[in-house]
């Protein structure tokens, strides 16, 4: 794995504890602690279950402009249970967070 460009996802694993793996030549990547997988990524989507969104919040912490949005939309989902859709500068750049089968989904 390119450390460098992982740095982020590798210090946010680091925080809980846990480690960021990636399966080779793929977009799939996982942060694991304990044989459990805390959240998983691939390209345009991300999730978590309830008890790991601060994890999850975290992931997604260096999403400039965009954060906190972000983190709000993650928290809200997990209170309400109730889909957000965030829009972004433009069509590419909108945002949907949602619960499905116990997890919550951020989807780009």
């Amino acid at each position: 794995m390119h450390e460098e460009k992982f740095k982020h996802w590798i210090t946010v694993a680091e925080k809980y504890g846990a480690k960021l793996y990636a399966i080779p030549f793929s977009d799939v990547f996982a942060i694991v602690k304990e044989g459990d997988v805390l959240v998983g990524m691939s390209t345009g989507v991300a999730n978590a279950k309830p008890d790991n969104i601060d994890i999850l919040c975290d992931v997604f912490s260096d999403e400039g402009e965009y954060a906190v949005r972000i983190i709000e939309g993650i928290k809200q989902v997990t209170q309400t249970g109730e889909s957000v859709h965030l829009e972004g500068a433009d069509e590419y750049n909108a945002i949907s967070i949602f619960k499905q089968d116990e997890r919550i989904i951020v989807s780009w």
